[in-house]
């Protein structure tokens, strides 16, 4: 509502005179409130409802010329595909963990407690920490090709292994991985229209 400069008494838009006082009127309109103030909570980056996602985990190793093979741990992610490498102390964990259930017959998905530090972490401050990383974002993935391939495991028998080969606008990637059905179920589910699989998988 408007008010007379007069007496500062309120008076009515329509009216050319102040009823109070009498002094002639001029067209005035309210001045607006301010605005209210900003909630920061909407100035924020997004929520983590779109931060980068943890999906599951793969054990690779990639073949050297010379010497042992080196062991990745391969992080699957909403936005990459990271291949962190293994410690001596991730391997030994690895190993017993395995032996343990191998020795008691257990058929359930292991748990490694390496892997739960890095879900608690986050794959970004697990790139900061470890040097060496194989970093490929999602979108440069062409092409994840699985296949069957023996190897020599203790030199007196023979093996299957499963085959990684990436291809990506970066280049060409193979690793080895076990062969373990639910590595194969990881990468559909990270990849569904990029993995093409082995005979006999669907």
């Amino acid at each position: 509502m408007p008010f007379c400069e007069n007496c500062g008494q309120p008076v009515c838009e329509t009216e050319n005179f102040c009823k109070n006082c009498g002094a002639a009127q001029k067209q005035q309109f309210p001045i607006p409130p301010p605005p209210p103030p900003e909630n920061p909570s909407q100035t924020q980056a997004p929520s983590q409802g779109f931060a980068e996602k943890i999906l599951s985990f793969i054990i690779a190793q990639k073949e050297r010329r010379f010497g042992n093979p080196e062991y990745y741990t391969g992080i699957l992610t909403t936005e990459r595909l990271i291949f962190v490498p293994m410690t001596k102390d991730n391997l030994k964990e690895v190993t017993a963990i395995s032996r343990a259930q191998a020795k008691n017959n257990q058929t359930t998905e292991p748990t490694y407690p390496y892997q739960q530090n890095i879900l608690a972490m986050g794959a970004a401050a697990v790139l900061a920490q470890n040097a060496g990383c194989i970093t490929i974002q999602n979108n440069q993935i062409n092409e994840l090709k699985v296949t069957v391939v023996s190897s020599v495991g203790d030199g007196y028998s023979d093996f299957q292994e499963f085959e990684l080969q990436l291809a990506t606008f970066q280049g060409a990637y193979s690793f080895r991985m076990t062969k373990r059905n639910e590595y194969i179920t990881r990468l559909k589910q990270a990849y569904p229209e990029k993995i093409k699989l082995p005979p006999n998988y669907t």
